[in-house]
């Protein structure tokens, strides 16, 4: 096995604690969906607007405590949009194991011609591409030319596609180098693929050339491969094509607006072998404090288990529902129409107690963990004090079922009233949408049809 010393600059140990430990937070936060505090947002929310505002936080045992920071991954994100920035990073780190099995890599560009990349301007036709070239270099194509023509047969279809790759990696790069153009570069979108492979004949590299010019109806494309079986080059690929490049949310803000949840990096193939080379990482002198404090702290993951570092005792990251999450879910009833409108009250409301004794995610604002003393000890992880978080709503847990019931209906009320104006001016119920109503005895309106004999709620 050969080993390869990876020059991190500021990156130094905090790799190999993120890449020990980012696999326990995903599986923590496996579950983990944006707060439904924001029910009907009066203005769009960015991702990069949201981005290490919040993190979840899981508890051991033993009372050790240690937060997930969530971040955007955006690169248009003052912090993620950065050259090997936390999230960089991240991409970098979820394709090392594989880079990791190959001895020798392939590495092909493809970009467009000036007059067709205006046509790359949406996730279905971004989608399209990276899959025809996909097929193209995984000799599905070839197949399915041959098959106009005859029939071809299993051995000879696995014949053919044991000629191309099996597996790659495969990432969008949007835009160039900024300097060279005032700041402002024009869009030119080109296709990054890695595969694992070496030295190919002209006639090959030219075949593929021309298979994929003709797969995605690009006579002009410019297709150039490289190759290297140097680990330190395969890692400098690795960072280079991970990088962010649509760095400016100014650039194109439509097309930045229409890659949001576009998925960019992806994979193809099974990658299980063992690994064929190594690497060691380097520590410079300004991360060494850093690099001691962090050095003794590794996440294991075992059966989707997160470990404590400091006992080995297994960490929780969930907590009691809240009465916010109860009321959402209660709303979403309410709104359900495969139920009829007259059952829709009884029916949300029989699933509050039910959902009373299940758990979320653990999150908490990152302002509140950093005010309570939270330090940042690696990549969007933090340790916290051994005092135990106060949940939300922590004082409605000794409440019995009825009084829940209550509580719930009157969240329900508070955040969208038990009623809402008709297209006449009228107040006409939420669930059902009829205006016949009785008065409670606080004087608040409730719909006669959905709840006629709501003595819960008085």
């Amino acid at each position: 096995m050969v080993n390869v010393a990876v020059d991190a600059g500021l990156f130094s140990d905090q790799l190999v604690l993120q890449y020990d430990s980012d696999a326990c937070g995903e599986a923590a936060g496996r579950h983990y969906s944006e707060p439904e505090d924001k029910l009907f947002p009066a203005t769009k929310i960015y991702p990069w607007e949201r981005c290490r505002t919040s993190a979840i936080v899981g508890r051991c045992s033993s009372g050790h405590q240690y937060a997930k920071s969530f971040i955007c991954g955006s690169e248009q994100c003052a912090t993620c949009g950065e050259y090997w920035s936390a999230a960089h990073r991240l991409r970098f780190k979820r394709w090392l194991p594989k880079a990791r099995q190959v001895k020798e890599m392939g590495y092909f560009v493809l970009q467009w011609p000036i007059l067709s990349r205006p046509n790359l301007d949406s996730k279905k036709s971004l989608s399209s591409a990276h899959t025809t070239v996909k097929k193209v270099l995984t000799g599905e194509f070839r197949v399915a030319k041959l098959r106009e023509k005859r029939i071809v047969t299993k051995s000879e279809e696995r014949q053919i596609k044991s000629r191309y790759w099996s597996r790659g990696l495969r990432r969008w790069h949007w835009y160039g180098d900024p300097a060279k153009h005032d700041g402002y570069p024009p869009w030119n979108p080109h296709l990054n693929v890695l595969v694992p492979g070496g030295y190919m004949s002209k006639r090959k590299l030219d075949g593929i050339k021309s298979e994929l010019r003709e797969a995605l109806g690009e006579p002009n494309l410019i297709v150039n491969y490289q190759y290297t079986d140097q680990p330190s080059k395969m890692i400098h690929m690795l960072k280079y094509v991970t990088r962010p490049t649509f760095t400016d949310f100014d650039w194109w803000p439509g097309m930045a607006i229409e890659l949001i949840r576009f998925r960019n990096q992806s994979t193809w193939g099974v990658w299980k072998d063992a690994p064929v080379w190594g690497y060691a990482w380097k520590r410079d002198s300004d991360n060494a404090v850093l690099g001691e404090q962090a050095s003794h702290l590794e996440f294991e993951v075992e059966g989707g288990r997160c470990t404590c570092p400091a006992c080995g005792g297994v960490m929780d990251f969930t907590r009691p529902k809240s009465a916010d999450r109860i009321a959402y879910d209660f709303i979403r009833g309410l709104k359900d129409e495969t139920v009829d409108r007259h059952d829709r009250w009884r029916l949300a409301m029989s699933k509050v107690v039910e959902n009373r004794g299940r758990t979320e995610a653990n999150v908490f604002p990152m302002d509140q963990l950093l005010s309570m003393g939270a330090v940042e000890i690696s990549d969007n992880w933090l340790k916290l004090p051994d005092i135990p978080l106060r949940p939300p709503d922590d004082d409605i847990r000794s409440m019995d079922n009825e009084q829940f019931k209550r509580y719930i209906a009157a969240r329900v009320v508070e955040r969208l009233g038990s009623m809402y104006p008709g297209d006449d001016n009228t107040q006409r119920c939420y669930a059902c949408g009829c205006d016949e109503f009785w008065q409670r005895s606080d004087g608040g309106l409730v719909c006669q049809c959905c709840h006629p004999e709501p003595s819960w709620v008085t």
